[in-house]
């Protein structure tokens, strides 16, 4: 250790290695800092000075004894020392010649440069923090001005790193509003508040605070737009300063303390956002350079809403395109469309950040002219479901939506809400078309509370709910079609030979399993070829259709008719009676084809001959029933058409 430079030369300034062996001195040692221009300072593990030299009083504008047992902050009143300090307790790091302006508690400026190494015992643990300060002296104003826009540089640099973390904003606004009021070199008591505009941009929310009084945190807790001095600032978007509190400063209350004010907006995207205020001392002067810093600190608080909008807006299209997901899911599954409807409301109604009431409904355009049929529903009162389960196009708010192809949104029952019923509560709608390709499909109608702000967001995000719904019901309509198609007749719109042995066969399970008896009809009809021939196809057609209803007619719905190919109709009797049940049935189909059809001015006369086999008399299988069946009908017809015959064993086989 190079004590004798400490001793020989202890009138000139400590060079650096000699004050990284003065962290390691005895105890004897330390009497001769007193000698030292610079400052020198132990502190414990607490932060609190116990051992300051002479230079370090004449800093601390105190004697060295009276520096001992506090702390800085109690020394340099917002001087940020905390996080150098942990950096030396903490990790044994070394902070070396950081350069800040302080203020003695007198609020004398003072720029100094402070070296801080840690303090170490005898076997190397640290147990403090030894010190050197400087007083830096000529410093020229060039000089002065680089230091302060690095030193700005350094608070805007944490003020970007709290963006950085996952925080929520308001405490985002905490900890930056505790770093800008602690600058040194800006005239500013350690008190402020950044206020952020709420949602509709018409108020100013106190979000954050250092140092405000209960009173005027109550005061001030919501600000109106061009109100005292923050919301005038925040009204004109351009800072205002205040050098004591005149009449602009609405807000009082008895016994404030006299003060100046900084009110800066806060822009983001090209607008206030909120305000920044600071307090000074009542009579400070303002100035250009203040106005510039403090306007450069407004707008890293700025890009910290935008960050934390930016976030929010994620976040929010990735729950919605959750739910687009869910719902596409949902879609795939094997569900009838009224299965799917219903979860889809139960879906939009389960999220919490969607502003719509527990009510909702489905709607499908059916019929020419085209009509919306009401397919699902949620929450809706029963005198609702009645009078809304079929609504024209261009009637009330849902028909609206639809004959406009656009989305209507009300706010409250007015008068275009027709439907109307005593009682009603007041609310408000948003129905959205479900269209695709310029067609409307339908439409889903939420209901909304009365008198709420209409979201844009809102809107697009049930938009894009009703367009994945136009892609369910189009798909539906697809697979029905297909489906039609391969079960159904083009011709006469009952089953065909497909959906019939589909039918026959659970027919004849269901009565293997309970005991029941079944029958086969197959039925031919009498004379068609030749009306066909003379009176056309499309005659035919008619003719074909109309007996398709009268067979229907002529049967339970639990019964199945079905066309066979051509002139030839089934018909399946399940949980059937004894044999005079179903010659009943019989008559009753043979009488009906027999009365004459229309067919334009027209009129076509035809017959029907039925065969019966019984199910398990007459076969254990449909194949087996099909072809007695078919022999029963051809004996039928030899005994004269327009008759029945059951299937006989003993001449039919």
């Amino acid at each position: 250790m190079r004590s004798d430079a400490l001793k020989d030369e202890s009138a000139r300034a400590l060079d650096d290695a000699a004050f990284e062996d003065l962290a390691r001195a005895p105890e004897d040692l330390r009497a001769q800092m007193d000698a030292l221009e610079d400052a020198v300072w132990f502190k414990d593990r607490t932060r609190t000075y116990i051992h300051a030299n002479r230079a370090m009083g004449l800093l601390a504008r105190a004697e060295p004894s009276a520096v001992c047992g506090r702390t800085e902050e109690d020394l340099f009143p917002g001087q940020p020392s905390a996080d150098d300090d942990g950096r030396v307790l903490g990790g044994g790091e070394p902070v070396r010649e950081k350069v800040v302006v302080v203020r003695d508690a007198a609020g004398r400026e003072q720029w100094l440069s402070t070296t801080r190494l840690p303090w170490r015992d005898g076997e190397g643990a640290i147990v403090g923090i030894i010190g050197l300060t400087r007083r830096i002296k000529d410093f020229g104003t060039g000089q002065r001005l680089l230091l302060l826009d690095r030193m700005l540089r350094e608070v805007l640099l944490s003020i970007m790193a709290i963006g950085v973390r996952d925080l929520p904003l308001a405490e985002q606004m905490q900890r930056a509003l505790r770093s800008i009021v602690s600058i040194p070199w800006l005239p500013l008591k350690a008190r402020g508040a950044i206020f952020l505009a709420d949602a509709a941009g018409g108020a100013l929310r106190l979000t954050t605070h250092v140092g405000l009084a209960p009173e005027l945190q109550k005061a001030c807790a919501e600000i109106a737009r061009g109100h005292c001095l923050c919301g005038r600032a925040y009204a004109q978007g351009s800072t205002l300063f205040c050098g004591h509190v005149d009449d602009r400063h609405e807000v009082r209350f008895p016994g404030m303390a006299p003060h100046g004010h900084y009110c800066v907006p806060i822009p983001c995207a090209g607008e206030a956002v909120g305000v920044l205020t600071l307090y000074v001392d009542e009579g400070h002067r303002a100035s250009d350079s203040e106005e510039t810093y403090l306007a450069t600190l407004a707008h890293s608080l700025g890009m910290l809403v935008e960050r934390d909008r930016a976030a929010k807006e994620l976040r929010q299209a990735r729950r919605e395109q959750d739910v687009l997901n869910m719902l596409l899911g949902l879609s795939l599954q094997p569900l009838t469309l009224h299965e799917i409807l219903d979860g889809v409301l139960d879906m939009l109604l389960s999220l919490p950040w969607l502003a719509i009431e527990s009510a909702a409904s489905v709607f499908v355009a059916e019929g020419d002219p085209p009509e919306l049929v009401m397919k699902s529903q949620r929450g809706m009162p029963p005198e609702l479901v009645e009078a809304c389960g079929r609504v024209p196009f261009g009637s009330c708010l849902c028909g609206e939506a639809a004959s406009g192809a656009v989305a209507v949104r009300e706010s409250s029952s007015n008068a275009r809400h027709l439907v109307r019923y005593p009682g009603m509560p007041p609310h408000g709608h948003l129905c959205v078309p479900i269209q695709s390709r310029g067609k409307v499909l339908g439409v889903l109608n939420t209901y909304v509370r009365e008198g709420v702000a209409r979201s844009g967001r809102e809107d697009a995000f049930l938009t894009a709910v009703a367009d994945a719904l136009a892609g369910v019901i189009e798909r539906r309509r697809a697979e029905d079609a297909l489906e039609r198609a391969a079960n159904y007749d083009a011709v006469t719109g009952i089953p065909n030979r497909t959906l019939f042995f589909d039918r026959l066969e659970r027919c004849i399970a269901d009565a293997r399993r309970y005991g029941h008896h079944a029958a086969l009809l197959f039925i031919d009809l009498d004379g068609f070829k030749a009306a066909n021939d003379t009176l056309g196809h499309a005659a035919g057609d008619r003719v074909l259709q109309e007996t398709a209803r009268r067979l229907a007619a002529s049967v339970r719905d639990c019964d199945t008719v079905a066309r066979f190919g051509g002139d030839e109709f089934t018909v399946i009797l399940s949980r059937t009676g004894a044999r005079p049940d179903i010659e009943i049935v019989c008559r009753r189909i043979v009488e009906a084809v027999a009365r004459p059809v229309d067919v334009g001015e027209r009129t076509a006369v035809i017959g029907a001959s039925l065969g019966v086999a019984v199910f398990p008399d007459d076969g254990p299988d449909g194949d087996t029933l099909l072809r007695r069946a078919d022999k029963a009908m051809y004996a039928a017809k030899n005994a004269g058409r327009g008759t029945w015959r059951f299937h006989e064993p003993a001449t039919q086989e």
